[in-house]
């Protein structure tokens, strides 16, 4: 009797295990990243692409860097984050409130502007 006791307990906490990892893994299935992509453009030379900008996500501290042809791509989990756009000699871009959302490509494209840098300096003469 004890034996056929054991033998059903074990076959049920078996069971339960195995349907909780079914639904766990269903859930997992549905539950996909997000893409967020788009091209960053020089605001002077229009279409000229911005090579190695990077982009930053400021949630997640995670950085990437655009192509040769100025493209990124960053796949992401869904939320709301605010992204950095920055290159060197040029001002920053903050984007917030970028929705990702499930299994969903959002293009976001942007356009950078040369910082404008004040050169209030002399040069003074060594003699």
């Amino acid at each position: 009797m004890k034996l056929k006791l054991f033998f059903f307990l074990a076959f049920i906490t078996f069971s339960a295990n195995s349907q909780s990892f079914k639904v766990s893994s269903f859930f997992a299935e549905t539950i996909k990243n997000g893409i967020i992509k788009g091209i960053v453009l020089d605001g002077e030379l229009e279409k000229t692409p911005l090579v190695f900008a990077k982009i930053t996500v400021k949630e997640l501290a995670k950085s990437i860097n655009t192509n040769t042809e100025g493209e990124y791509e960053l796949k992401l989990k869904p939320g709301i984050y605010t992204l950095l756009f920055d290159f060197i000699g040029y001002d920053t871009k903050k984007v917030i409130n970028v929705v990702v959302k499930n299994n969903t490509e959002t293009n976001l494209n942007q356009t950078l502007n040369a910082s404008t840098i004040n050169n209030n300096f002399s040069i003074t003469s060594l003699n």
